[in-house]
């Protein structure tokens, strides 16, 4: 046949080289493509069980992704040129595959793929992925492990130089910089856990720069969790535990500082300038939601004005609700 289409894939040219003989169906070569490009599929049939007990490999060099993901993953936004082989064994209700997938110059939900390649083998109802690697412009992630049929996944994640600029964060997070971390996802598709670390020389957070940032991450049903999220800002020393509600976009923690500074501190938690200022040496309590903020400051000012008037060392504890200061210490 030529110039048609089988199983939403285009194609110039399609031809077999088959024969079936004693309920064998005996593939020699099919192909469906172009001159060059296209998926060849060998191997046999056989029906003379129970059922069709298959053993094929399927090969398939630089054809587009996208009308493979449109009848393997319909409304997956995915596309590159694709170079596959699958080796399929075994009864046609419950066949087995080892397989090895490469895709270069593509994209998946709109960040560029510049190649990614995995090795896989399913059987059970258990997908194992080994040798997993995405590299998209300065950025590389690799990873292995397990997604069952059910949904349950088990993946080990090392990433490396990743630009938190061109990821598709929310507004509300205003983070920038390169980043590395490793991590792993557990749980289900539907509802992801993940444990890792993460690591980066300089970020930007709100419109400030924080160094040496270093920190764990948990993630489980809406809930982001940094119980030791470390970082510099100048001199000064800091240490923020939050969790991060996704569904109420609430921010809860406390941060410790170590020399640091109170107009730094405000500029990451999106506040507007305080009438409070100077170099900190104590704990900041949040409560950030987006119609009420309550701020706690406790601990050692220097160097520093209050509603303008300077302080040179104070011991204090004060509080922000409903935009207004409350001095339970000032000393």
């Amino acid at each position: 046949a030529q110039d048609g289409q089988a199983l939403g894939q285009p194609f110039t040219v399609a031809r077999a080289e088959m024969a079936f003989d004693q309920q064998v169906l005996n593939i020699r070569r099919a192909w469906l493509g172009d001159v060059a490009t296209g998926h060849q599929l060998q191997g046999s049939v056989n029906w003379q069980g129970a059922e069709p007990n298959l053993d094929l490999t399927l090969t398939s060099a630089g054809v587009r992704l996208e009308p493979v993901a449109a009848l393997l993953a319909p409304g997956t936004p995915l596309t590159g040129n694709l170079t596959q082989t699958v080796h399929v064994t075994g009864p046609l209700s419950n066949p087995a595959a080892v397989g090895k997938l490469r895709l270069t110059d593509g994209s998946a939900y709109k960040q560029l793929i510049a190649r990614a390649q995995v090795d896989y083998t399913y059987g059970n109802g258990l997908l194992q992925l080994a040798n997993g690697q995405v590299v998209s412009l300065d950025t590389r992630l690799d990873f292995a492990g397990e997604l069952a049929q059910s949904g349950a996944c088990d993946l080990t994640l090392s990433a490396q130089d990743i630009d938190l600029g061109r990821l598709l964060l929310p507004p509300e997070i205003g983070l920038t910089g390169i980043m590395q971390f490793d991590g792993r996802l557990t749980g289900t598709l539907a509802q992801p856990v993940f444990d890792g670390r993460l690591q980066a020389k300089r970020l930007n957070l709100n419109g400030q720069d924080i160094n040496d940032v270093s920190s764990s991450v948990h993630h489980r049903a809406g809930i982001t969790h940094v119980p030791a999220f470390m970082f510099q800002i100048g001199p000064g020393n800091y240490e923020l535990n939050a969790s991060y509600y996704s569904k109420d976009d609430q921010l809860i923690g406390r941060m410790a500082a170590v020399n640091g500074d109170l107009t730094s501190i405000f500029k990451i938690a999106k506040l507007q300038e305080q009438d409070v200022k100077g170099t900190l040496n104590g704990d900041v309590t949040f409560d950030l939601q987006p119609k009420n903020v309550s701020v706690a400051i406790d601990g050692n000012i220097k160097n520093g004005s209050w509603r303008g008037l300077p302080i040179q060392q104070v011991e204090l504890s004060v509080a922000l609700k409903n935009r207004r200061w409350t001095i339970n210490k000032f000393e």
